[in-house]
């Protein structure tokens, strides 16, 4: 086979790769951003959660953890816990609320399910305190909000829901 050609299809295996990953990616956060669609909000996706997943740890002490690493709370000076992870819908929507901070309704957060092999999405606050329950739907999640400097994890196999809050434009250690 002539080189040039070879190249040509390899290259297009590769993009029809990628093209396949994010229509994967897309379709296994599909109930989530339908129901935040549905509670007023305007998801999008994000593919890279890497720098998000770093936002987290350079702020929150990481604890241990059977198959996934979860924020050592206790670590956290500024941290409340929540309800349990059974809590109804309009309990963890009014403890978000009392707990959100400087976050305004329109502030945007990011969701992270799973183990953070799927997109995360992002979507404004409001639409998350209209339908918390869309956080549960998988065993573990967190929900960052790097312009308030605060984070959610909610644990279904475990304490259920926490925030915890770090000021802006500082890390762990309280350095900027």
């Amino acid at each position: 086979m002539d080189p040039t050609r070879r190249d040509t299809l390899k290259r297009r295996r590769r993009e029809f790769q990628a093209r396949l990953r994010r229509a994967e990616g897309e379709a296994s956060v599909w109930e989530e951003v339908e129901r935040l669609r549905a509670a007023g909000g305007e998801p999008g996706l994000v593919f890279d959660v890497e720098e998000l997943v770093a936002w987290v740890w350079a702020r929150f002490p990481r604890g241990g953890g059977l198959f996934s690493p979860r924020v050592d709370w206790a670590g956290v000076e500024d941290s409340r816990p929540g309800p349990g992870p059974e809590a109804a819908d309009d309990a963890v929507s009014a403890w978000l609320r009392a707990h959100a901070g400087a976050a305004s309704p329109e502030t945007p957060v990011v969701l992270i399910s799973g183990s953070g092999d799927r997109p995360a999405i992002r979507v404004a606050l409001a639409a998350l305190m209209a339908d918390p329950g869309v956080v549960s739907l998988q065993p573990e999640a967190w929900v960052l909000c790097p312009a308030a400097g605060w984070l959610v994890e909610y644990r279904r196999f475990g304490e259920g829901w926490h925030l915890g809050v770090v000021p802006t434009g500082t890390t762990r250690a309280g350095q900027p």
